[in-house]
């Protein structure tokens, strides 16, 4: 993972934001992610290509995380 940036509270607890280029399905499972931030278009963005695991892994249907997707984006 390469780290981007480490965020501090106030009360001395820390996390750190970084970037994995492997497989979301992998880091997932292996429990290495605590959020997923992505943009929001489909298609060849990360979003799209971890749509079906997103899906899956959320409960969420395909269509909807794609209405989702599409509403923010316009």
């Amino acid at each position: 993972m390469l780290a981007i940036a480490t965020l501090e509270s106030r009360m001395g607890g820390r996390t750190t934001i970084g970037h994995d280029g492997s497989s979301l399905e992998t880091c997932a499972r292996n429990g290495d992610v605590d959020a997923y931030i992505v943009a929001t278009e489909d298609g060849f963005s990360p979003l799209g290509m971890n749509l079906r695991f997103l899906s899956g892994d959320l409960g969420v249907p395909m269509d909807e995380i794609k209405r989702l997707a599409d509403w923010n984006r316009f």
